[in-house]
């Protein structure tokens, strides 16, 4: 090798050496930039366990309120059977009561209809009464 080409081969070497020197530095910055980024992933981490634990707390929150509203939905449902049961009872005695007051209803409208025949009966025989004093 001549001399020029082992001076641009050493002024290569050097500028290497120079650009490795300083690739290694960003390296090292870089990785201490990763160590950075990979400690804050972890806080992350945590935060998002904590999260899920409070999900789960809500989770067994919510299946406690599911019983709950189950046995209050059974207790409502009995207690509505109770009441329609009731109301049936009552229903057949309205029925009941309104079977008899048509049934007085109707003794009425026959008392008013032999009423009015005997009414008229009645006159009739008065008028008879009227025409025989009349004649004697």
């Amino acid at each position: 090798m001549d001399t020029e080409t082992r001076q641009a081969f050493s002024e290569l070497t050097e500028h290497l050496q120079a650009f490795s020197s300083d690739v290694d530095r960003q390296f090292q910055h870089m990785r201490g930039q990763f160590q950075q980024v990979d400690k804050r992933f972890e806080q992350v981490d945590a935060r998002f366990e904590r999260v899920d634990q409070r999900f789960e707390q809500m989770d067994k929150r919510f299946d406690a309120m599911d019983d709950r509203f189950d046995s209050l939905s059974f207790v409502m449902n009995v207690r509505f059977d109770e009441v329609d049961k009731k109301f049936d009872a009552v229903n057949g005695r309205v029925d009941h009561l309104y079977e008899h007051v048509d049934g007085f209803i109707n003794l009425h409208r026959k008392v008013d209809t032999e009423f009015a025949a005997f009414r008229a009966s009645h006159e009739r025989l008065e008028g008879r009464v009227t025409k025989l004093e009349e004649k004697g």
